[in-house]
């Protein structure tokens, strides 16, 4: 009986040993952000999937993008979310569009191989920008692209106004060189110049007929605005993507796996219904994050555990 009892006792305590071991983090990672709503939700959804899997996460809020991406460079960060164009322009300082989204990834991971960056996997939301337009404005009803949208400029109603942000925004010459490219033309008392928000603001309201956005923009659906198919895509398209610090993925390689399974959930749309229970339903991005993972059944009680290839 009592050697039964200190049976039980040693193996309480080597479950207990494991268990308080099992607790001990795999590593800390950092991850380097910079201003923006989706990068917010990114961050939340990032930091709760690797604290799920046994790391734990530094959020690293910095000034842009381009600091961001110096600080995974210089290996004062670990990680980082971003687009491939906006990698390509703002950090790799590339004026000219270049081709594909993915053609633009693998040129972006080239690159920044040299950086000491590795970029390890896309997910599934490609952002693009184009021209919107309101939904309830019944005489757009039937223009549903930029070429339909020209072609009645020119046989309809040429009077049309186009809200600019005053900033340029996903291709070189902006908005001036996609009218050229389009054919569209439009009298200067016709072009109102405003911030990207302002402008999205004036064609919400019906001072401006039609103004640039971003397929990944939350607010869209709240301003009751819809975009136009960029038919002749002229706007440059890319994947959101994640990147390692090439020392960072040594040091810890089970990281790439983790990472491309966030990186699947992460379509457009989830992403902009993250960003809108946050900033609509009074809840906070921690939370919003969290709902739609456990959803998903990416971390939790309820977590979808992956079928290893010799089970």
């Amino acid at each position: 009986m009592r050697k039964t009892a200190l049976a039980l006792l040693v193996v309480c305590a080597s479950a207990l040993t494991a268990a308080c071991a099992s607790q001990e983090p795999l590593g800390t990672v950092r991850l380097a952000m910079y201003p923006g709503s989706e990068q917010e939700a990114l961050g939340e959804l990032t930091r709760l999937v690797l604290e799920d899997r046994g790391y734990a996460v530094e959020q690293r809020p910095l000034e842009s993008l381009r600091a961001a991406h110096d600080a995974v460079a210089r290996t004062e960060s670990d990680l980082l979310w971003a687009y491939g164009w906006d990698i390509w322009r703002q950090a790799l300082k590339h004026d000219a569009a270049s081709g594909s989204a993915d053609d633009l990834h693998e040129q972006v991971a080239a690159e920044d191989a040299v950086n000491g960056i590795t970029w390890i996997g896309t997910a599934p939301c490609a952002r693009a920008g184009s021209l919107a337009v309101r939904v309830p404005n019944v005489a757009l009803e039937d223009v549903r692209s930029i070429s339909s949208l020209a072609t009645h400029l020119q046989r309809v109603n040429p009077d049309l106004t186009l809200c600019h942000p005053n900033a340029g925004y996903d291709q070189p010459g902006g908005l001036d060189a996609m009218s050229r490219y389009y054919g569209i033309e439009l009298r200067d008392e016709n072009v109102v110049e405003d911030s990207y928000r302002d402008c999205l603001a004036r064609l919400s309201s019906g001072t401006c007929d039609m103004a640039y956005a971003i397929n990944t923009d939350y607010a869209l659906a709240d301003m009751d605005l819809r975009l136009l198919d960029d038919d002749r895509g002229f706007f440059q398209r890319s994947y959101l993507a994640v990147a390692l610090s090439s020392t960072t993925l040594q040091r810890h390689p089970d990281l790439e796996r983790t990472l491309k399974e966030i990186a699947v959930v992460l379509g457009c749309q989830t992403l902009i219904d993250v960003q809108r229970q946050a900033m609509t339903n009074g809840t906070s991005m921690a939370q919003a994050a969290r709902e739609m993972l456990e959803d998903r059944r990416v971390i939790g009680s309820r977590r979808r555990r992956p079928t290893r290839i010799w089970e």
